[in-house]
């Protein structure tokens, strides 16, 4: 009985696709770190840093960029449009401000919790939890600047969060 039950769920669809997919050898798996978020989340910072040693310069964070900003296809998702086309197009220069792995949310708002009432976790006693948990896997600080349809130069600060998640995967 038990051995039909486990011939059966070999042969289900769910199963193959997950089989299929962490079957994968990959970078993280060669190297048994496949489980290390932390080590994901450094490789990651690594890649989209203009400043990093891989020589891509800043082309991996821009397609990064233009990625966020094509799936912020409506105003829901992006207020301001105009950001939105040249983040897509790639016309505007690029400066990085900060680049950090393991970011305290805390402390990235310098002690103020108000701003992050929704995200950050508490203890049983209310209080602001200041450990690992209140971390952004991958904190970025970007500047943008590009001219605008009136001949104006414009500048934007970009936040980006980037949260990693290795124990997750997106269903086909």
């Amino acid at each position: 009985m038990t051995t039909d039950l486990i011939l059966d769920l070999y042969k289900t669809t769910a199963y193959q696709k997950l089989n299929s997919y962490y079957g994968q050898s990959t970078v993280f798996s060669v190297l048994d770190i496949e489980r290390s978020e932390n080590r994901h989340s450094a490789f990651i910072a690594w890649l989209v840093n203009p400043a990093s040693s891989h020589g891509f310069k800043e082309i991996p964070l821009r397609k990064l960029l233009a990625l966020i900003a094509a799936k912020a296809d409506n105003q829901d998702k992006c207020y301001y449009p105009e950001v939105r086309e040249r983040l897509i197009t790639g016309n505007y220069s690029l400066q990085v401000e900060s680049i950090k792995t393991e970011q305290s949310i805390i402390g990235l708002a310098n002690g103020q919790t108000s701003p992050f009432q929704d995200v950050v976790e508490k203890d049983s006693k209310g209080s602001f939890r200041k450990d690992g948990n209140n971390r952004f896997d991958i904190w970025m600080l970007l500047h943008i600047k590009f001219t605008d349809r009136d001949d104006k130069e414009r500048q934007w600060s970009l936040p980006i969060i980037l949260e990693n998640k290795i124990y997750s995967m997106k269903e086909a």
